[in-house]
């Protein structure tokens, strides 16, 4: 640790709440809401592995729905300068190798930001809000947001939504009863979990969801649920996304792209 910190003095390399604790772009993480010790609403950090979680945002404003790039360099996210009020949410970006921040001005006929999903390309962020659903360029070239039109919706909405497999075969919605079913396009419904809340995609073969104060990721293939052993965790962690690292393969570990079976937990 000495010598990282000797290395950067001598360089003027800009310290990251990240450094030395997670490789962005190179490791696999997730990112996800939480109340700090201050009682402020922040973005906090972890490797998908599990391990320390690592702080990232330490602002008064409340922070939510963070979003990873595909290649989980930067993370997009909602912030809400004035508590209570969700019309004053913006959009904003935070570059994780040199922790540079951005806001990304919606136009005012746009509504209150709702969420947050990155294009397959990561050259774009999708916005739904109270009025329909936006897209704006990512950084650095950042261009007004422009309204999505009809014929761009229905790859816009499986962005948005949390998609299983890749091509994504079915979406996880709220079961009527409580819990987390698969939803396919042909209407089916599968129970995945009887008490999970607030899922999000982990990668192309796996879903993830959390279990109380837990997350709990289930392969979409044969095996068992695994939660994600962390320590130092604040308090009342929600609202996550994942960036699976550039070793993940598109097609997912597992290579199986079938509908997920029964809940083996």
């Amino acid at each position: 640790m000495r010598v990282a910190v000797l290395a950067c003095l001598l360089s003027a390399c800009q310290f990251t709440p990240l450094m030395n604790r997670i490789a962005v772009g190179e490791e696999a993480m997730v990112i996800f809401v939480a109340e700090a010790g201050d009682g402020s609403t922040d973005l906090f950090a972890v490797s998908a592995g599990g391990g320390p979680v690592h702080q990232l945002t330490f602002n008064r404003p409340v922070e939510s729905h963070p979003a990873l790039s595909p290649d989980g360099t930067v993370v997009a996210f909602l912030r809400q300068p004035v508590r209570g009020d969700s019309t004053t949410r913006e959009v904003a970006v935070m570059n994780l190798v040199n922790a540079a921040e951005r806001r990304l001005p919606l136009p005012a006929e746009a509504g209150a930001p709702l969420r947050l999903a990155w294009t397959d390309d990561g050259g774009g962020i999708l916005v739904r809000t109270t009025t329909g659903v936006w897209q704006m360029v990512a950084p650095p070239a950042a261009p007004a947001a422009r309204r999505l039109e009809a014929g761009e919706l229905a790859r816009a909405d499986t962005l948005l939504a949390v998609g299983l497999g890749h091509p994504v075969f079915a979406v996880v919605e709220p079961c009527g009863e409580g819990g987390l079913c698969a939803a396919g396009a042909g209407g089916q419904r599968q129970e995945l979990t009887s008490r999970g809340t607030m899922p999000f995609r982990w990668g192309a073969d796996s879903v993830a969801w959390f279990d109380q104060d837990r997350i709990e990721v289930r392969p979409l293939g044969a095996g068992r649920s695994r939660q994600v052993m962390w320590t130092r965790a604040p308090r009342n962690p929600r609202q996550a996304t994942h960036a699976p690292g550039p070793g993940s393969s598109r097609r997912g570990e597992s290579g199986l792209m079938e509908p997920p079976g029964p809940a083996t937990r």
